[in-house]
């Protein structure tokens, strides 16, 4: 067998080869499903082997090639077992010479499955958001501006499909379900949406199976979770590929406050696109790369690769009436290349109850803005001549000795019970130091109020152009949790920049090295970002290339998403509920499940995860090797669990 390298045991095996070269050893008859994404004709091109199907010249030529894949599939699948293929119809561009429409790839698949003595079987639509089509590709059937100019050009978005292909012959091996259909096998919320749906006495009953096979015989799949995918990046190499990743130093949310990407370590919670803290299970260092800013409201320093997914609702050429615009688009993933006219979106985390009162998270809040330790680790807050009376008057007994130090006054504090302490803990400390943790981001709205009053009261000062307020800090973390304070308690979107740059200057006498200042400005009335129930939205005034930084990738559970400087990222191969059904509902436990196009993965995943045996082969060595990793995470999950 002709491969660079293969791995195989009892629960699969894998070969870093050309399909072509490797399928025609495998075994006849022995196959009971084979579950691949073809390499699209030249829509999806992986490397520069001249092996690769997908750097085929021309469509012909693809299925000239396909056809001998085709026949080999013909002859190691069992009899009246299946062959499903995820595709969809190709656009045709008219910078490569076409006339603007499409090609029928499925179409095009089963014609040439059936020459080879399959039996079209099956034929399910996966529904794809059209936005995220139409900025990655830039079809004019998709544009917003050309149903203006001239709307007998528009289409409709295009969704992925799965054609099914049976092998004639009777089935030597029964795939029964006695217990149930087990839907996706695992996932975490499908369940519980069973569960809400058909209620206990109904699944006692086994209702669960019909229900389950409602959805699976349903010719469109609504449900498919598009993130829903194995880890994939640390498969590419080379240039041949889109490095997804974010510059060193942008600040990730995580409980502990905004904290740089490089810092924070697998196991830290950080804040989804639904809101809600999932953990870091990946973090890893790609090295220097080519990176663009994206400038928007409350986006300070947003470093990031082209193709990074960014959380938005895109608005394309709309002008007038921004908002009811941007309401009407559906959020979805979009690359930080395209997002120029659109807006990103900023979640709070969910509210916790505090034990601590309105008082003490004021004073919480005016120590974030001046307060520090003394020698002996005892709180201060200083406080400017003019401020002192209306300081003492808000905080009464709680002041202690006072000392005047040329412009302001020291005042300590007491906290005999260490509860203003257990607040502050976390905040961090010195001036570039501090932050805003999880603890603060997650009050009500009073009390998330009396908080930034309390800082306001010592670093804010009133704009005087209009109705709001300014403040200033060298602590970029610390703006970006108070703008998310003032999110929550005054339903409004802050802006975050950079002001001035660090310097030398005089301070009491002695020339000291100021450090660079960021602003945050709370203005009620501006009209470039707004709040609805599913958290803010704002602007993008504009994308600049910028230079190469070190960047980052994370790996999040569940939802593949964090917040990062102020706004919402992506951490997608093919959908894992895809395969699982497919796996579900055409093989047996024991079956070989086949992939000749493997990629990282996901259908030998699968088929293990389901006590199947999984087969993948794999022409990138790359991706082969993060195959071998993806494959070996499933079992030893499932030795974990037999352990407990």
């Amino acid at each position: 067998m002709s491969t660079k390298d293969q791995r195989i045991t009892g629960q699969y095996a894998l070969y870093c080869g050309d399909c072509c070269e490797v399928l025609p050893e495998l075994p006849e008859d022995s196959v009971g499903l084979s579950v691949f994404s073809p390499p699209f004709v030249s829509l999806y091109s992986y490397s520069d082997d001249v092996a690769d199907m997908g750097n085929s010249k021309t469509y012909d030529e693809f299925f000239q090639h396909f056809d001998f894949v085709i026949r080999q599939l013909f002859r190691v699948t069992m009899p009246g077992r299946n062959v499903c293929v995820h595709c969809c119809d190709l656009p045709m561009f008219k910078r490569n010479g076409d006339p603007i429409g499409l090609k029928e790839f499925p179409d095009d698949l089963v014609k040439a499955f059936k020459r080879r003595g399959f039996i079209y079987h099956s034929h399910h639509v996966i529904w794809k958001d059209p936005l995220i089509a139409a900025t990655r590709t830039k079809a004019i059937g998709l544009a917003h501006k050309q149903a203006v100019k001239d709307s007998s050009l528009i289409r409709a978005g295009i969704p992925d499909e799965i054609v099914t292909f049976r092998k004639p012959g009777e089935n030597p091996k029964w795939i029964g379900h006695p217990d149930g259909l087990t839907l996706y096998h695992g996932s975490r919320n499908i369940p519980k949406a069973l569960d809400r749906y058909i209620g206990a006495k109904e699944q006692a009953k086994n209702k669960r199976s019909h229900w389950i096979w409602q959805q699976y015989a349903s010719p469109v799949w609504f449900d498919i979770r598009q993130t829903y995918v194995l880890p994939y990046r640390k498969a590419r190499d080379g240039d041949d590929e889109k490095h997804i990743c974010i510059a060193e130093d942008s600040l990730v949310l995580t409980r502990t406050g905004y904290t740089p990407i490089q810092n924070v370590v697998v196991g830290d919670e950080v804040l989804t696109h639904k809101g809600r803290w999932r953990h870091i299970t990946a973090k890893r260092c790609n090295g220097m790369r080519d990176t663009i800013q994206l400038h928007a409201q409350g986006v300070p320093f947003l470093h990031i690769t082209r193709e990074h997914q960014v959380w938005t609702r895109y608005i394309g050429d709309v002008e007038n009436h921004v908002r009811k615009a941007v309401m009407r688009q559906n959020p979805s993933w979009i690359p930080a290349k395209d997002t120029q006219a659109s807006y990103v979106n900023l979640k709070l985390p969910p509210i916790e109850s505090t034990n601590y009162s309105l008082l003490e998270w004021w004073i919480a809040g005016r120590w974030l803005a001046d307060g520090f330790y003394d020698v002996r680790d005892r709180i201060h807050i200083a406080c400017g001549h003019h401020k002192l009376a209306a300081f003492l008057h808000k905080i009464g007994a709680i002041a202690g000795f006072i000392a005047y130090k040329g412009t302001v006054d020291d005042v300590s504090i007491k906290d005999r019970n260490g509860r203003l302490r257990s607040i502050i803990s976390s905040f961090g400390s010195g001036a570039s130091g501090k932050k805003v943790s999880a603890d603060a981001l997650s009050l009500s709205l009073e009390y998330a109020e009396s908080f930034l009053d309390g800082y306001l009261s010592g670093d804010g000062s009133k704009r005087s152009d209009r109705e709001g307020y300014i403040a200033s800090s060298v602590s970029r973390p610390l703006l970006l949790g108070l703008a998310m304070i003032a999110q929550r308690a005054r339903a409004t979107v802050c802006s975050v920049y950079a002001g001035r740059k660090g310097r030398k200057t005089t301070i009491c006498g002695r020339e000291v090295n100021t450090k660079d200042e960021w602003v945050m400005t709370i203005d009620s009335h501006n009209l470039s970002g707004f709040i609805v129930d599913d958290g803010a939205w704002k602007k993008v005034r504009r994308i600049e290339d910028s230079e190469k930084h070190r960047v980052w990738d994370l790996q999040v559970e569940e939802d593949s998403s964090f917040t990062v400087e102020g706004c919402i990222v992506h951490n997608c191969p093919l959908q894992l509920d895809v395969i699982e059904r497919c796996v579900a509902l055409w093989s047996a436990p024991g079956d070989v499940v086949l992939t000749p196009f493997m990629g990282v993965g996901s259908e030998v995943y699968v088929a293990v995860k389901n006590r199947r045996k999984g087969v993948g082969i794999e022409l990138k060595p790359s991706y082969y090797r993060q195959a071998i990793r993806n494959v070996q995470s499933i079992i030893r999950k499932r030795e974990a669990r037999k352990l407990i």
